[in-house]
């Protein structure tokens, strides 16, 4: 990771907690009705296929390595 983007962090967190103290609590944000319990079940099962599609594409990567080192043919004499 890029030191610049370390310190860009740390200077957001310390200018976020000096308006907190400053201003108080952040009002808490409001509960969603419907919609946002299904924009939720919409996002965890994104986030599902994208881990599924994610495992199967190691997965090929793995067998795709082991067809490439193991030998087409095998050696005379061996």
């Amino acid at each position: 990771m890029h030191l610049l983007t370390i310190a860009l962090a740390e200077d957001r967190a310390t200018t976020l907690a000096q308006e907190r103290r400053r201003h108080g609590s952040l009002p808490a944000r409001p509960r969603g009705g419907p919609t946002s319990a299904a924009r939720r079940m919409l996002a965890r099962a994104l986030a599902t296929i994208s881990l599924v599609s994610a495992a199967a594409v190691r997965r090929l990567d793995a067998c795709i390595a082991e067809d490439l080192v193991r030998p087409l043919a095998p050696a005379d004499g061996a």
